[in-house]
């Protein structure tokens, strides 16, 4: 919803497909692949809602007629209480009621009351706002000129003003309302009427998750992500203003937590909160309104009050405001609740968004969150530790966007000049150049004046049929929701260009390369092999395998949004993402009417670690029976499903013992078989030696030039499948020039990781942490790390790859099936920047006449 609502969608829209996906998951998630007989009845207080009746039938395929609304649906349950107490026989006892309220009292008096924490304390938190001065326009009523910074976030929208000297001229702080362009619009109308006549508008920074929207439409000269703006401004503020560079920023905002450590003011490793928004001031705002407390100062002043914080531990906002609920009903104190709430909010960010990472002693809490004064104390008493909140603290993303753009323009990196040259004076300080010459893109103040068109299509290229939103500004038109980004391509955000070959592109080519199968007869029985989960690196096997015996392969399409929602609709379990995509590429299939189904068992992968197991996970090795049980495959005949079992660690013999069950039920002759077989793993041998061997040339390559590479790395039905991972590979070639090596380019069998964990059996995860180990010898590799929300195997792993990579920070991009990758670029392109990939060896002049201190003084 977040990101629909940054690229420009009315808040009527998002609310329709709001309502849309809550029909779409509870087909998917409650009811599944059940078969639905009508009439049905939709009861439940959702029912009320006509939109969401509406969403309901439509994901159905009901007629009105079909899908009713009895009277009193949103009381059925209550209903259905009395009915039952009716039927018993018998009163129903009110008196049981205040049975059970006094013996639920009296436990609480036994136990000596609820479990409590620390009270909270200010007295290790440092306020720096108390330390600033309001700017003054100069009297003689001379103009100023000012650099301005948008921010636009999910909850909030923020818009800042700094001279040449980093002071800020104005500041708004404001909600977004599901509105991003008619909240800047208004504001920058707001901004003209204060100061318009008395501020010269020298250049324009964006961020936020509406940066590009907004940047298009003002003209910006610096679009960033968020991490390097609140960087910069952290950075600036601290230098300035307590002679210290922060190495730990906490930042907390609406929807987003970020966690960033820094070095001498570069940064070295940063986070983000992944899919539960627990620690955000979003679940803070939620909590204090069913308690009736204003968030804006009651809140902090009634925790601080408190002589007993009630602990509420860190759960899931669900949970989170049951227990809420239980202790008020138990006669827990207001105050007391709010101040564990603060401590909740505190303990969600320390362990689920920086778990673990380095915290040091420097450590600055910003975003709009801060302003609560409460969550500062809490962080200070969990971690013994001074807590900064710098002034402007809901601003910094906005004051790091305005201070990064004065340095594109003043270093003539700024987006015009990428466009058009240099301009004119670039090196000099803006207020000393000739007036014109097309210093900054800013648009002016009145928004409204600016011709923009937006419009929604779906692109034919290919099978993946994205939905495509254009914005055109001006004549100027960009693209979002292009997946595989073919045709609608977006600027390139780098000069930067790849030095080694498109590896990504060489495999896809190798992996479906036809040309060494043997001819099959046009009459053959076909076999449909799912282009998903292990077929994406086996593929090369199983092809021979068929080919050599006389059945002809019939692949699924590429994972579109047409397999998405066959694969939803198919599934009878939850599973992770993966499994639901391979839903959909047998439906896939079976649609095609394909004689056989090839659906293996695959138990284990080839190792040489033989002192190990090398399992793949459960769901892979089960997923013919999964498949099988759901009911949109019930009338595929049994004898069509080509399920055997595939324990490739058995070696060549186990693979002939495993396989002649099923080539005796096709009348295949062992002979036949067996020459199969060994074809096959000489094709699958092949495949893996072309991938090592140009991995080798990419090492080299990397090695003479002194480019640094990323490695992405994960399981191939992650890493490979780019409807899965919305094209990240290629994104990060094509708009950052990044070098990208996949990680079956890296030949890592050799690699013992047995010190870091002496049983690891899932195979995969030896291979990510063998992986991970090579990265830490060779400086200029760094990670991408893909997996899927669900994966458990994943979610053990992953915590072996930073100390395997000798505690080199990597990035995790998890995937769930959304179809926006507004927040995975992101984390790419502030992964990217810290590591140095977007920033050019150039000299920046410092911030102010003779001052080389702070962010002012890096390089862009």
């Amino acid at each position: 919803m977040i990101h629909a609502q940054q690229k420009g969608y009315q808040p009527e829209e998002v609310l329709r497909g709001l309502c849309n996906a809550v029909a779409r998951n509870f087909r998917s998630a409650v009811f599944r692949s059940r078969r639905l007989n009508p009439p049905a009845a939709f009861v439940g207080g959702v029912a009320a809602n006509s939109a969401v009746v509406q969403a309901m039938r439509e994901a159905f395929e009901l007629e009105e007629s079909q899908l009713l609304m009895p009277a009193g649906h949103a009381h059925f349950v209550a209903v259905g209480a009395a009915i039952d107490a009716r039927a018993a026989g018998g009163s129903a006892a009110l008196r049981r009621i205040a049975e059970l309220r006094a013996a639920g009292e009296a436990h609480a008096d036994r136990a000596g009351r609820f479990p409590t924490m620390t009270p909270l304390s200010t007295h290790r938190v440092l306020l720096l706002r108390d330390q600033v001065k309001p700017f003054e326009l100069p009297y003689d009523g001379s103009t100023v000129d000012v650099y301005l910074g948008i921010d636009i976030g999910s909850v909030s929208t923020n818009l800042v003003l700094i001279d040449d000297e980093g002071n800020m001229v104005d500041e708004v702080y404001v909600r977004t309302r599901g509105r991003p362009i008619e909240v800047v619009a208004e504001n920058l109308l707001d901004m003209q009427k204060r100061l318009g006549s008395r501020i010269r508008i020298r250049g324009v920074g964006t961020t936020g998750s509406g940066r590009e929207l907004i940047g298009e439409l003002v003209g910006a000269d610096c679009v960033k992500d968020e991490i390097t703006c609140h960087k910069a401004g952290a950075c600036f503020i601290g230098e300035r203003m307590i002679g210290r560079v922060p190495d730990t920023i906490f930042e907390i905002g609406g929807q987003d937590s970020k966690y960033i450590s820094l070095s001498d003011g570069v940064v070295v490793d940063f986070t983000m909160n992944e899919a539960c928004a627990a620690g955000t001031g979003s679940f803070l705002e939620e909590r204090a309104e069913e308690l009736g407390v204003s968030i804006k100062g009651e809140f902090a002043a009634l925790a601080l009050a408190s002589a007993a914080p009630i602990r509420l531990g860190e759960r899931c906002t669900v949970f989170m405001e049951h227990d809420v609920n239980n202790y008020m009903q138990r006669g827990a104190a207001t105050g007391d609740l709010v101040a564990g709430l603060a401590y909740s909010i505190a303990y969600n960010y320390i362990n689920r968004v920086v778990r673990g990472r380095k915290i040091g002693k420097c450590i600055f809490f910003q975003g709009g969150t801060a302003y609560n004064d409460a969550v500062a104390a809490a962080f200070a008493s969990i971690l013994d530790a001074e807590i900064i909140v710098p002034p402007y603290n809901g601003v910094i993303g906005a004051v790091g966007a305005a201070l990064l753009a004065r340095q594109a323009v003043l270093s003539g990196c700024g987006i015009a000049a990428a466009q058009a040259g240099q301009p004119a004076g670039a090196g000099t300080y803006v207020s000393d150049r000739p007036q014109g010459g097309g210093q900054s893109r800013f648009r002016g103040f009145e928004v409204a004046k600016v011709h923009y068109t937006l419009r929604e299509f779906t692109c034919k290229g290919c099978s993946n049929a994205c939905a495509i939103q254009e914005f055109d500004v001006e004549g100027e038109k960009t693209y979002w929701g292009d997946k595989c980004s073919d045709r609608f391509r977006k600027r390139a955000k780098s000069d930067r260009k790849p030095v080694i070959a498109d590896l990504e592109a060489m495999r896809r080519g190798w992996l479906m390369d036809e040309s060494n199968l043997p001819a099959v007869p046009a009459n053959a029985p076909s076999v449909g092999v799912p282009l998903a989960m292990y077929s994406l690196e086996l593929l090369p096997f199983y092809r021979t395998l068929l080919a050599h015996c006389g059945l002809k392969t019939v692949l699924s399409e590429p994972t579109n949004r047409r397999i998405v929602e066959a694969g939803l609709g198919a599934v009878v379990a939850e599973p992770c993402f993966p499994i639901i995509i391979a839903h959909g590429h047998v439906a896939d299939l079976v649609a095609r009417g394909v004689d056989y189904l090839w659906l293996p068992c695959v138990m284990n992968s080839q190792t040489r670690w033989m002192d190990n197991e090398s399992h793949v996970c459960p769901w892979g090795q089960t997923l013919p029976h999964v498949v099988k049980q759901s009911p949109a495959f019930a009338a595929v005949p049994a004898e069509n499903w080509l399920t055997p079992v595939l324990s490739f660690r058995a070696g060549r013999a186990g693979l002939k013992r495993e396989l002649r069950p099923w080539a005796d039920r096709l009348d295949i002759s062992p002979k036949v078989m067996n020459r199969a077989i060994d074809a096959a793993l000489a094709a699958q041998k092949a495949f893996r030696d072309k991938c090592h061997a140009a991995g080798q040339e990419a090492l080299a390559k990397l090695e003479k030039t002194g480019q640094p590479g990323i490695v992405v790395f994960g399981r191939p039905y992650n890493v490979h499948d780019a409807g899965v991972n919305l094209s990240v590979m290629r994104k990060m070639r094509e708009y950052y020039g990044v070098n990208v090596i996949p990680l079956d380019f890296l030949d890592v069998e050799d690699i013992d990781i047995r010190d870091l964990n002496e049983n690891m059996y899932w195979n995969y995860g030896r291979r990510i942490i063998a992986t991970a180990r090579l990265l830490g010898e060779h400086p200029n590799l760094h990670a991408v790390y893909v997996t899927n929300f669900k994966c458990g195997p994943d979610s053990f792993v992953k915590h072996f790859i930073r100390p395997a990579a000798r505690g080199k920070p990597f990035l995790t991009l998890q995937f769930d099936g959304h179809s926006n990758d507004a927040g995975m670029m992101t984390r790419c392109e502030a992964y990217l920047d810290s590591k140095g990939f977007l920033r050019p060896a150039v000299e920046v002049l410092p911030v102010g006449q003779g001052q080389g201190a702070g962010v002012g003084a890096e390089e862009v």
